[in-house]
This record gives structure tokens, C-alpha cells and sequence, in this order.
């Protein structure tokens, strides 16, 4: 779920900073034996690493591509449960007849209200009990908890004091059709809300992408040391330099307001970088002619 503006560093690095350690001391290891021992066997084509970025990037896409379709459509979902709600709360309060000295429709629209807060801790799987205890009759309660499906049971609730309205002859057929369609639509957004929360991604599109960044990233080191010309390590340097640019420049402009000197020292790093390595290249192909 998406809770801030902005992922914080200090979330993330406890869970990379050891691989990114153990993959900048083999890099640097790669450097080393190729560049002071002579071991020039290590490099290897270009050829692997462009096949094996061209599946990671096919696969990243996929992933990524669903969890926006999973997350959006959960929203959507979410925003259809509070219309339906509200709409069910303005049904119950206008179409229903009204009894003096009871207050029962008040308390039909307090049962909707807290079937939503069901419904969240039951996709949360929190216990709903300690709050459905301070909002609900004990009998309502003591019925729930022989439920498996407490917001199912909730909608069964529901659905129950609505024919008792119809039954007492304060509804007439067509009113009492428009409300159960307001429960039936709860229904729905419910079924699709645990069919997201129970369906995870296939477990392929999990260990395929993380097998194919391994692979990826132990092979890089052997594909980079001959060809740029350049340590391993160098190249790693300069890319982290460059993700760690684009990633201030990101945060600044997610902040509301904007924060202008993350953006600009985003910008100014990234521009380094470029600049760095283009005259790193220059210098090396400078090298190579007059060499």
C-alpha cells in the first residue's frame, strides 16, 4: 500500500545494503585480477548480458505493469465500497418510512457503517470484534462470532433488518429492490477486494526476475571489464552515482511543496555522471589513436 510521498533510504538499505556490499567487493575483485594479474580470460561478449537484459526488462515490465493493474483496481474497488455506502446510508434514511420514537433506521445505517470497518480489518486480518463491541448489540455480536466470513455475516444482518422494514410495510417493493441492489453491489466490491487480497502474482514472476538480476549482476563485472576500458568498480561507482541523482531529484519534486535543493543536487550528480563518463570514453578512444 501506498502510504508517502516518498520511499525513505533508511527503509531500504537495511534490506540491500549487504548485497550491494557483497556485489561491490566481487567487482572489485573482477578489477583487480584483471587489470594487476593479468587474468584476461574474465572478460566475456557483450552477447549474454544484452539476452539476459532483455528477459529481465520483459519480466520487470510484467511485474511491474500488474502491481499498478493490482493496486489501482483495489482503489477503484475501495472508492466503489464508499459510494455504495453512502448511497445505501442516503436509501435507508429517504426511502424508508419513518416510526415515531425509533430511531431503527439510525441504527441500520451504524450496522453499514460498521460492516466497512469489518471489512478492512477482515482483508487486514485484524480482529474486528474489539470495535464491533462498543458499536453493536451483544446479540448482533454473539452471531457474528460463529461466522467464518464476519463481513459476509454483516451484509446477512443487513439484509435481514431491510425485510424487516419491507415486512412492517415502510418500504414498498420497488424501494426495497433499489436497497437490496445497494447490498448486492457491497457484496461484489467485497468478493473483488478478497479476490486481489488472495490472488497473489504467480510465484515464477517472483523468482525469475530475482534469478535473472543475479545472474545479471554477477555477469556485468566480466562484460564491462574489457570493453570499457575501465574498472569494474568504476562503472558500478558511476551508476550508483547516477541512481542515487535521479532518486534526490525524485524525492524533491514528490514533497509538497517542492524541495529544490534535493532536485538540484539530483540534477548535478546525474550531470556529473554523464559528464564523467562521456570523458572517460573520449579519453580512451583518444588513447587507443595515438596509441
Amino acid at each position: 500500500m501506498i502510504v508517502r510521498n516518498h520511499l525513505p533510504v533508511a527503509r531500504i538499505w537495511p534490506h540491500v545494503s549487504k548485497r550491494i556490499g557483497a556485489l561491490f567487493l566481487f567487482d572489485l575483485a573482477i578489477a583487480i585480477l584483471y587489470t594487476q594479474f593479468e587474468f584476461r580470460w574474465l572478460a566475456i561478449s557483450s552477447l549474454p548480458l544484452a539476452m539476459i537484459g532483455g528477459a529481465l526488462s520483459v519480466f520487470l515490465a510484467f511485474r511491474n505493469n500488474s502491481a499498478y493493474d493490482r493496486w489501482w483496481e483495489a482503489r477503484a474497488l475501495w472508492g466503489s465500497l464508499v459510494n455504495t455506502a453512502r448511497t445505501f446510508s442516503r436509501q435507508i434514511l429517504t426511502l424508508a418510512d419513518a416510526v415515531d420514537n425509533n430511531d431503527d433506521r439510525e441504527q441500520l445505517v451504524e450496522l453499514q457503517i460498521a460492516y466497512v470497518h469489518t471489512l478492512r480489518c477482515h482483508l487486514r486480518k485484524q480482529n474486528p470484534f474489539p470495535e464491533l463491541e462498543r458499536s453493536l448489540p451483544a446479540t448482533s455480536v454473539a452471531y457474528l462470532r460463529g461466522q467464518r466470513n464476519v463481513p459476509a455475516g454483516m451484509l446477512f444482518l443487513l439484509a435481514q433488518n431491510v425485510r424487516k422494514l419491507f415486512d412492517a410495510g415502510r418500504l414498498d417493493s420497488i424501494r426495497f429492490s433499489q436497497i437490496d441492489s445497494s447490498l448486492t453491489d457491497l457484496c461484489n466490491v467485497q468478493g473483488a477486494c478478497e479476490r486481489i487480497k488472495n490472488t497473489p502474482l504467480p510465484r515464477q514472476y517472483e523468482y525469475l526476475p530475482r534469478l535473472l538480476v543475479g545472474l545479471f549482476s554477477l555477469l556485468l563485472p566480466f562484460g564491462l571489464v574489457e570493453g570499457m576500458g575501465l574498472p569494474a568498480w568504476g562503472i558500478h561507482a558511476l551508476g550508483s552515482a547516477f541512481l542515487a541523482g535521479r532518486m534526490l531529484h525524485a524525492y524533491g519534486i514528490s514533497q509538497e511543496p517542492e524541495v529544490f535543493r534535493f532536485r538540484t543536487a539530483g540534477m548535478g550528480l546525474t550531470f556529473t555522471v554523464l559528464g564523467v563518463g562521456a570523458a572517460a570514453l573520449l579519453g580512451l578512444v583518444l588513447a587507443e589513436a595515438l596509441g
